[in-house]
């Protein structure tokens, strides 16, 4: 385990910035004085237990993972270990855990960490009254792992919900530990793209951030328990890497600040306090009618609010209470008004929401109200506002705010609220020395071409209070003229790859590109990729103000040493659209230095009871070059009676060996097959090595031959039928041969026109087959046979395949689909080029099960020759 000293470090502060724009060519930048927000933690915050950090992030793409942590454990000024799970080779034991209050788990792309023994482990440490910041991807990889889907239900009460590439989160008004954050994960990091939304099962959990990225907002973090409920431990889960967060401008370290904020509530030890009273600690106030107005915060839990106390002249009142982004609001408005030159006491005191709770000794203040004091009748009023007019800036990305005074008792700032096109918006509120301030800034950016109409409310601390006329003013932002536009492409321009590499990554092989419109309306029917020439088929996704399109290529589909040119084009949705040039990028695999494989044998390496006819079949890659494959390449020997005696076979088309005994193998004999190394592929690489396998011959010769192929199906395309089988339920089916015509019905088949050679074809270990190269104008019939490993034929399939190959219409072009009342509302563009004779709508439902088990059901619809 490595050891790692504690270096000094701070409680990291935020600034709030309002940028507004009070006319189109005007913009005015306002700074409020900044406040640490709840939850910071820093040296002398309240944390001095040790912290373990297990590292268990060390992958190929994800190296390191540990060192964000230690920097940021570094800045707060924390003592803590680092436990590497790769050089320890286990995880860590439940002694080690339990000697740690606070454990912080980050893991990497391709870990596993809840599972078997450490499951166990960290259950118990959990039970046992732990707290832990675990900050993982891949979280629906690991389901179909029990333990940690036990894990993950029964400690985290969470589901997955999807992947998600989150760009913008939010963080949920009030929570302890994101109240009035805003983080953006806009970085070209690779693990972003393999963050988990998820879902709180029950009121156990709390989603604490959501991805404002999705149609319908979902979890990226989570927090267990919820307030409501009371369990041993305490839990702080983030679906993505805390590294990745950049912030907004504004904010560059807000990774730390969530950090710093996560280890505060897992481990609170500070109570609450008085961070603001009104009227202040020993004025005199001129009115008779004042409300006392306290606020509250917590660097940890929270305050709790069944638990405040409040006296006023030595008795309990009931106040009022009102959670702000940064604190909690405690209000009482007294029954009658206070006399005049009377002195008002007041004491207040409260726990946190902490396991152990932690209690804010009593605070008082007093004030003294004037013996000429009057009833405070007059309104807030509004100092400034913006934006208004019609806003230009391509970004549109512009904060609105209004400045609030008041001459009499002052504003109340809990009454602030604003709307925005009716709907009431997470604002975020401050006092300053004139007043308050409301202020929004829009996460996800303001729609270009859209009007919005605000509306911003407020009232005084007068009792009872006096509203301010509502502020109503407009903005718009100019219509979009803008086309949309690359801002990166994977792989990036210029990049040379190993082909084999990019085949294998996680995720699957894909050529990507990133497109953003200003507007953040890109049509994605709109979107078009050709790789050499030739269109391909795209998947898309949803990025902020944009979106990825992604084109998975098969197996084989480039070559070592090709160079593959990429253009893309699109439109956004703009009325007229607005076209984006095409873009073209390229990038090239690098020459082929992967020597020739065995893919496969049979029988399998270790297999008993093999018949002793049984042919012996080894599949090589197919760039192998057959010139090298020799009956010299190949031993087989008993290990009983020495070298056994064979027919030597090679099909090139298959790159597969076939060995036959002459007269079969010895009874019980343990067989050895060696393939030598001489073998070249098409680049001239040489079998890196020897290939050997075993396998164990029984008793009895197989003379009798597998079970028919059945369900034999088919779909057709240009020149091109596409069949599939259901294989025998016969475990020694080695191979397939599938026969077609076009002369009729029945035996011989002997058609020739596949691109794939005469019939019959033969394939190797799969389960369906593309015949390409074929006649539009004839019809096809087609059969499929099984052949066992001792070269046993079965009867052709008990289905024979009847089909026309026919050039299908092109799909059509989904220009708007839109969500009514129990309604959707579908437009596309009509097919270009054959005759349409109309169109099938597909929709899928999906309904809630028990156990939060999700079913789905595709289902269509004909609606004829219409395009809506």
């Amino acid at each position: 385990m490595n050891n790692t000293l504690f270096s000094a470090g701070g409680t990291i502060r935020q600034a709030l910035f309002l940028r507004a724009c009070l006319m189109s060519f005007l913009a005015v930048l306002l700074l409020i004085p900044g406040r640490a927000l709840p939850g910071s933690l820093g040296q002398g915050g309240g944390l001095e237990h040790k912290v373990l950090l297990v590292d268990d992030s060390y992958s190929y793409y994800y190296r390191n993972g540990d060192s964000f942590f230690v920097d940021a454990l570094d800045k707060l000024g924390l003592e803590y270990d680092v436990y590497d799970m790769h050089e320890a080779a286990t995880a860590p034991t439940l002694a080690l855990l339990a000697s740690y209050e606070v454990v912080i788990w980050t893991t990497g792309d391709n870990a596993s960490p809840f599972v078997s023994e450490t499951a166990k482990r960290v259950g118990q440490y959990l039970d046992g009254g732990g707290a832990m910041l675990i900050s993982s991807l891949w979280l629906a990889d690991w389901l179909p792992d029990p333990d940690w889907a036990s894990f993950m239900h029964h400690y985290l009460h969470l589901g997955f919900e999807d992947y998600a590439r989150p760009l913008v989160m939010e963080g949920k008004w009030g929570d302890p530990i994101t109240s009035g954050m805003s983080l953006s994960m806009e970085s070209p990091i690779r693990q972003r793209e393999y963050a988990c939304l998820v879902r709180s099962l029950d009121n156990t959990c709390r989603i604490i951030l959501t991805d404002e990225g999705q149609p319908k907002p979902n979890g990226v973090a989570a927090r267990v328990p919820s307030d409501d409920v009371s369990l041993p431990y305490r839990v702080v889960v983030t679906c993505f890497p805390l590294e990745g967060i950049v912030g907004l401008a504004s904010e560059p370290e807000m990774r730390y600040e969530l950090f710093s904020r996560s280890l505060a509530w897992l481990v609170d030890e500070v109570p609450p306090a008085m961070d603001w009273s009104a009227p202040p600690d020993g004025k005199e106030v001129p009115y008779s009618n004042v409300t006392i107005s306290l606020e509250l915060t917590d660097i940890g839990a929270g305050v709790d609010i069944n638990s405040i106390e409040l006296m006023v002249n030595g008795r309990k009142v009931a106040p009022q209470c009102r959670q702000l982004m940064d604190c909690l609001s405690v209000r009482f408005c007294p029954t009658q008004v206070f006399s005049s030159g009377s002195t008002v006491d007041v004491q207040i005191s409260c726990d946190d929401r902490y396991k152990t709770p932690n209690r804010m000794a009593p605070q008082n203040f007093s004030f003294s109200v004037s013996p000429s004091a009057s009833a405070d009748v007059s309104s807030p009023y509004v100092l400034n506002y913006g934006p208004v007019g019609t806003l230009t800036e391509a970004d549109s990305s512009f904060v609105v705010f209004a400045m609030i005074a008041d001459e009499g008792t002052g504003v109340d700032r809990s009454s602030l609220a604003m709307t925005i096109n009716g709907a009431t918006v997470s604002a975020i509120t401050q006092r300053t020395d004139s007043g308050c301030v409301i202020a929004f800034n829009n996460p996800c950016g303001f729609k270009l071409g859209r009007s919005f109409d605000v509306v911003v409310t407020a009232q005084d601390l007068a009792c009872p209070p006096n509203q301010m006329d509502p502020l109503r003013f407009s903005f718009s932002i100019a219509g979009d003229v803008f086309p949309p536009y690359v801002v990166r492409t994977e792989p990036p321009d210029g990049a040379v790859l190993d082909l084999d590499q990019f085949m294998s990554r996680p995720g699957g092989a894909r050529i990507s590109v990133w497109l953003k419109d200003f507007a953040g309306s890109i049509s994605p029917a709109s979107v078009r990729m050709t790789a050499n020439g030739k269109l391909v088929s795209l998947n898309t996704s949803s990025i902020l103000n944009g979106l990825r399109a992604s084109y998975y290529p098969r197996e084989g589909t480039f070559k070592c040493g090709q160079q593959v040119a990429v253009r893309v084009w699109c439109s956004d949705t703009a009325f007229p659209p607005n076209q984006m040039e095409p873009f073209s990028w390229s990038f090239a695999f690098g020459e082929d230095r992967t020597p020739p494989t065995v893919k496969d044998t049979l029988p399998q390496d270790g297999e008993v009871k093999v018949a002793r006819n049984a042919c012996v079949f080894i599949l090589l890659s197919s760039d192998t070059d057959p010139s090298t494959v020799s009956p010299d390449s190949l031993a087989v020997e008993s290990q009983e009676t020495g070298p056994v005696q064979g027919e030597f076979n090679y099909d090139p088309h298959l790159a597969c060996i076939q060995f036959v005994p002459n007269v079969g193998f010895p009874s019980g004999a343990t067989v050895s097959v060696t393939l030598d190394a001489t073998l070249l592929d098409y680049a001239g690489n040489l079998m890196a090595e020897p290939f050997q396998f075993e396998f164990r011959a029984g008793g009895k010769f197989d003379f009798e031959a597998p079970s028919p192929p059945t369900n034999l199906t088919g779909s057709v395309g240009d020149g091109q039928i596409r069949i599939s089988w259901d294989l025998p339920d016969d475990r020694d089916v080695a191979l397939c041969r599938v026969y077609y015509d076009s002369d009729g019905c029945c035996e011989p088949y002997e058609g020739a026109d596949a691109q794939q050679g005469p019939s019959p074809i033969t394939v190797f270990g799969r389960s369906s087959l593309l015949l390409t190269g074929l006649d539009n104008a004839k019809t096809y019939h087609i059969v499929v046979t099984a052949l066992d490993g001792c070269a046993g034929e079965s009867d052709y399939s008990n289905e024979e395949l009847v089909a026309s190959p026919e050039r299908v219409p092109d799909p059509p072009t989904l220009i708007e689909a839109k969500a009514g009342n129990e309604s959707a509302f579908v437009r596309w563009e009509a097919s270009e080029g054959l005759n349409v004779a109309g169109y099938r709508l597909y929709y899928r439902t999906a309904s809630r099960h028990r156990g939060g088990r999700i079913a789905q059901e595709t289902k269509y619809v004909d609606v004829g020759r219409q395009t809506s």
